[in-house]
Parts: C-alpha cells; structure tokens; sequence
C-alpha cells in the first residue's frame, strides 16, 4: 500500500534523529525528501494498473449508473442502471451492439496504425 507523501516525508525527517549538527541534518532532510519525492514520482510513472468501477451519472432527467473499466486505450462504459431500473433485453442489447462496435473499430485501428507504423519504418530503412 503506497504511503502519502506528506507521512513518508515526516518519518524521514524524524528518523535523522537530532544528534547531527543543524547543518548536515538540514543537507541530509533536504537530501532525503529530494529522493523521497523522486521515488515516488517514479513510482507512479511505472503504474500501469487498470481499475474498475461503478460511476453515477445523474442530471435533471435521469440518473444511470454505469460500469467502467479502464484499459491501456481508455475507458469503457457499460450502461447499467437508469434511474434505478436496470435495463431491458432490447437495452442489454444495444449496449452490447455499442461495445462490439468500439472493440472492432478499436481493432481495426490498430492493425491500420501498425500497418502504417510498418511503412514508416521501412521508408526510413531504405533512406
């Protein structure tokens, strides 16, 4: 579980202790929060969880709840609730006509980006 800043910042700061001098306790705190703060900036660069979970959208019509997940090309939603009432055979339906439709798209993008991603390279090889 990651820490909050603040708190590993504070820990450090009193784990140098007071028997220093002021001078090399303040070069070592400055020091340590330095790395302190580069570890965990590093640290969430190199994340690359996904999650998933449930969101409310409410308005003044209607509320929908949705679930949502969230992968390396974004996120997607899933109707599944409006105003409480979950959805209809037909409703399932179109959400799932919906997802098919991004996930194909979705995937001919990428093949189209990867074949042109392999034309580039190869123009670039012969130069």
């Amino acid at each position: 579980m990651k820490r909050p800043l603040h708190e590993a910042i504070a820990l450090a700061i009193v784990l140098l202790g007071s028997t220093a001098s002021p001078e090399v306790r303040e070069a070592s705190a400055n020091d340590l929060v330095r790395r302190i703060v580069t570890n965990e900036l590093k640290a969430q660069d190199e994340d690359h969880s996904h999650w998933m979970y449930r969101m409310e959208i409410e308005d003044r019509e209607k509320r929908e709840v949705r679930e949502v997940i969230e992968t390396q090309y974004g996120e997607l939603s899933r109707l599944l609730y409006v105003n409480g009432r979950p959805l209809s055979e037909e409703e399932q339906r179109k959400e799932d006509k919906r997802i098919q439709t991004l996930a194909s798209n979705l995937g001919e993008s990428t093949v189209s980006n990867s074949k042109r991603a392999m034309k580039i390279a190869t123009r670039q090889g012969d130069c």
